[in-house]
């Protein structure tokens, strides 16, 4: 059912998580899955071959833009005709990865992502906070909204993977694969999806005080 679908994992120093995050995708019927260990200083590469996945290894850490860039090359090269992004931390469930594979099976949409704001915005009002300014500005660089800017949970197809080409090293991949899908006019779609938030996947994610570094990159690049 799923085995035109490449899993990738950018990892860093997740040996905590990531086993666990394979072994639910492997139970949701994912057969091929790329842990891209990005330089991490643990035991993430051991892990995850051990819980059954491809080990991809940056010798030193170059972000996570770094680790898609890496990724879909890899699917690329192997001819995948579907690729889905799911974070190393946990924060991501299984089932909801399996509904982004359902969409981008329907060949309607060329990317999938999953938004996490209306489960989780009275909870965790930072990262509400801080998706509420990516919006505004993603949208100052697109005039297009997008509900959830920051989600690792994206589903791309081929025409996607031959259009995006990541540059960026650092988050703010996310907000270039969304710039440069909006200048390619590629459909996209974003579904609902429940965030698993822990104080270990809090702690993992982004700071609201990062937004003006990342804005200046995103502008310096695409502006």
């Amino acid at each position: 059912m799923y085995s035109s679908i490449l899993i990738i994992i950018p990892a860093y120093n997740e040996e905590k998580m990531v086993g666990k995050v394979i072994d639910d995708l492997k139970k949701a019927g994912f057969e091929n899955i790329i842990v891209i260990d990005d330089g991490s200083s643990d035991k993430t590469g051991e892990v995850s071959k051990k819980a059954g996945a491809i080990v991809l290894t940056h010798p030193v850490n170059i972000g996570v833009g770094g680790a898609f860039s890496t990724g879909m090359e890899y699917a690329r090269l192997k001819n995948y005709k579907y690729l889905i992004t799911v974070d190393a931390d946990g924060q991501h469930n299984a089932n909801d990865v399996k509904k982004i594979a359902l969409e981008l099976q329907k060949d309607e949409y060329d990317i999938v992502s999953g938004s996490r704001f209306l489960d989780f915005k009275r909870k965790y009002k930072p990262r509400y906070l801080l998706g509420l300014l990516w919006n505004l500005i993603i949208f100052l660089f697109t005039f297009k909204y997008t509900s959830d800017p920051e989600s690792g949970l994206r589903g791309f197809n081929k025409k996607a993977l031959e259009v995006i080409n990541v540059e960026s090293s650092g988050f703010e991949a996310c907000s270039e694969i969304i710039i440069k899908s909006a200048k390619s006019s590629l459909k996209t779609k974003e579904i609902p999806v429940t965030a698993i938030y822990t104080d270990y996947s809090i702690n993992k994610g982004q700071k609201i005080t990062n937004a003006t570094r990342l804005f200046r990159k995103l502008l310096l690049r695409h502006g």
